[in-house]
């Protein structure tokens, strides 16, 4: 998938390709995530592995890390148990955010972007918001 548009920006002078990171690229591991997880640790080793290989070359290869973001995903590996779902929901509100917050910020760090770099996305860290509210 990184070859095809790797080969044509190549061809033009220039160009940004940036993977997205997500649970499992940092190594940690849960259960129910085992494939998910494993590609994006995959993910973060190619990553790393193709700007070897590209070197000097006129294209940007990096990675996007938005944090933790609400999407269907999120929401089915939610626990049963009512107690771990309450804990869960109280991590997501402090350090979750939705995709319509994110993905602008996505979009201008791709396009400020004039190096491969990890760029991490934590601004729920400084806002409170109901990101998961509890579900009667």
């Amino acid at each position: 998938g990184t070859q095809v548009p790797l080969a044509a920006m190549t061809a033009q002078g220039s160009g940004k390709i940036f993977n997205f990171e997500g649970f499992g690229s940092d190594g940690m591991t849960a259960p129910g995530l085992t494939i998910y997880g494993s590609t994006k640790r995959a993910l973060t080793y190619f990553t790393k592995s193709i700007n070897k290989e590209i070197k000097g070359s006129p294209v940007i290869v990096g990675t996007i890390s938005p944090g933790i973001v609400v999407t269907d995903l999120l929401d089915e590996t939610m626990d049963e148990d009512p107690a771990a779902v309450a804990r869960t929901r109280r991590i997501y509100n402090i350090l979750a955010d939705r995709v319509e917050t994110v993905a602008p910020w996505i979009a201008d760090q791709v396009l400020a972007a004039n190096k491969p770099a990890a760029a991490r996305f934590f601004s729920s860290l400084v806002v409170k918001r109901n990101i998961m509210p509890d579900v009667a």
